[in-house]
């Protein structure tokens, strides 16, 4: 596991529960990885959307900010934010 996250740096970031605004996405980023986000029946997606629970007002404005350029970039992003209910809460 270990070995896979040092392939994805920028995306292994969720799997330490704490965001930080080094790690903001560019358009760039979502364009060429924006498939990755299906892995694992969307883990990273949920785990983004598990942050909007947290107590740490940067986790949550930093996965908002993640949530809706996954659905910006996504072919299907709209489809699974209604699908997902986010924007409620987003």
């Amino acid at each position: 596991m270990a070995d896979r996250l040092k392939r994805k740096p920028k995306i292994c970031s969720l799997f330490l529960l704490k965001l930080n605004y080094q790690n903001v996405h560019t358009e760039k980023f979502w364009k060429e990885n924006i498939k990755k986000f299906e892995e694992n029946d969307f883990l990273l997606i949920r785990k983004l959307s598990d942050m909007l629970k947290s107590n740490n007002n940067q986790n949550v404005v930093i996965a908002c900010y993640d949530l809706r350029e996954f659905c910006r970039f996504h072919p299907f992003g709209k489809q699974y934010q209604r699908n997902w209910m986010l924007s409620k809460r987003l």
